[in-house]
């Protein structure tokens, strides 16, 4: 059985070597195909550059932070003071 994970809130499996996505194959990944975030559908491809996650944006005094993308146990913020917090939801008051 391949190895799961997510890429962007979508599900990529590890087969031959390299992570391809779930649904149709395809290589996943900032080496592959970077599809549209799976929660707010924007696409994103500056996190592996220092970025910010835009449906976060910039959080003072956070060095690195990810909404998970619509998978919740993906999701994480860093404080500069290394406490990590990890598996929360995005609540959208504006709705």
């Amino acid at each position: 059985m391949p190895a799961r994970d997510y890429f962007r809130g979508h599900s990529i499996l590890w087969r031959n070597s390299q992570w391809v996505y779930a649904d149709n194959g395809e290589k996943a990944g900032f080496d592959g195909v970077v599809r549209s975030c799976a929660k707010c559908g924007l696409v994103f491809e500056g996190s592996n550059k220092g970025g910010s996650d835009p449906c976060l944006g910039d959080l003072p005094g956070v060095d690195s932070a990810c909404c998970g993308h619509g998978v919740r146990e993906k999701s994480y913020i860093r404080f500069t003071n290394g406490v990590v917090i990890r598996d929360f939801i995005i609540e959208n008051n504006e709705e």
